[in-house]
């Protein structure tokens, strides 16, 4: 049986490493000039990481990353709102509240992909089936056909309107900023959100004495000011 993926992201090589566990060999196609591990933060509740676990990756993954005490909500004047005590939820669910950086995750993945299953610089732009199988094809005017087609290609994914012409995106109300950077000095370890009327900003520390941050402003949709805002401007 011959499987396709179009996407090489966390989802994508997940399943494509899933798929190799049980004897399925599965192809998968990015439209990145090469796989490079690229990206900022993520947090990982527990069932992503016994989904790690079951795929015998979890010991990898969290060598790479940062379990942390808890999450923290403050308002807007540094009162806090809520707290989440992340030792007590991972006695009970499993390993909670783990963050990583996208880029350390996406290494460990790619180190159990043989490099003839990872196919680089093929975005794939519409699909057919006219015959047996699913035919995928790419930007280079090449195609390949597979058994089973897996999409998982990102928000602007035009297979995804070729096939489910009738959604789109939904904007959420807010632009987002995102970034990581050197620890300037913060022992807290924990992970936090401040919330006001105009929007929030939150932080994790990560492994290597990394930090995490984020920054979301309420704001209009493809707003031109927003999308001129530089980094002093923050």
């Amino acid at each position: 049986m011959k499987i396709g993926i179009v996407g090489g992201g966390i989802s994508g090589l997940t399943t494509a490493i899933a798929l190799q566990q049980i004897g399925l060999e599965a192809t998968v196609f990015d439209a990145a000039p090469k796989f490079e591990p690229v990206g900022a933060g993520l947090a990982l509740a527990a069932n992503a990481m016994k989904g790690f676990q079951k795929l015998g990756l979890s010991d990898q993954v969290v060598s790479k990353g940062n379990c942390l005490d808890g999450f923290h909500i403050f308002d807007h004047s540094g009162q806090l709102i809520n707290r989440t005590d992340s030792r007590a939820m991972s006695a009970k669910y499993g390993l909670d509240n783990f963050v990583i950086h996208r880029a350390s995750l996406h290494q460990v993945l790619l180190q159990h992909l043989s490099p003839e299953r990872l196919q680089p610089n093929k975005r794939a732009v519409r699909t057919s089936s006219a015959g047996p199988g699913v035919t995928l094809h790419f930007q280079d005017q090449s195609e390949a056909t597979f058994d089973h087609v897996l999409v998982a290609d990102g928000i602007n994914s035009a297979l995804r309107q070729q096939l489910l012409p009738g959604t789109s995106p939904h904007y959420a109300g807010y632009t987002c900023w995102r970034g990581v950077i050197e620890n300037p000095g913060y022992e807290a370890n924990y992970a936090s959100e401040t919330w006001g009327k105009a929007g929030r900003v939150g932080w994790s520390p990560l492994a290597e004495n990394k930090i995490y941050w984020f920054a979301c402003i309420n704001a209009p949709q493809n707003s031109p000011h927003m999308k001129a805002v530089q980094v002093d401007g923050l």
